[in-house]
């Protein structure tokens, strides 16, 4: 693959990896101690990782595990009414 080119989801290796990754995603949470069927999506095309509903002690077991990089909590963004930077 060139530096640079996109990737092709359908390519067995890339596939390959992505079971890869998902199985690791797996491996950390059964180590936390926290189901996989909580999990909501596999992140494994520009990022490493995953988005989980968890509670706030079952996150802190999670960022305690040995690979983990960061464990980060949604956050609720709201739009406000004011001024438009389009004219």
């Amino acid at each position: 693959m060139e530096l640079g080119a996109k990737i092709n989801k359908f390519d067995y290796k890339v596939q390959g990896y992505r079971t890869h990754l998902r199985n690791q995603h797996d491996q950390v949470l059964n180590a936390a101690k926290v189901s996989t069927s909580n999990k909501i999506y596999d992140h494994g095309y520009a990022v490493n990782g995953f988005t989980v509903k968890m509670s706030f002690k079952e996150a802190q077991k999670l960022a305690q595990q040995p690979g983990v990089a960061s464990v980060t909590p949604d956050q609720v963004a709201f739009l406000t009414g004011g001024q438009s930077t389009q004219q």
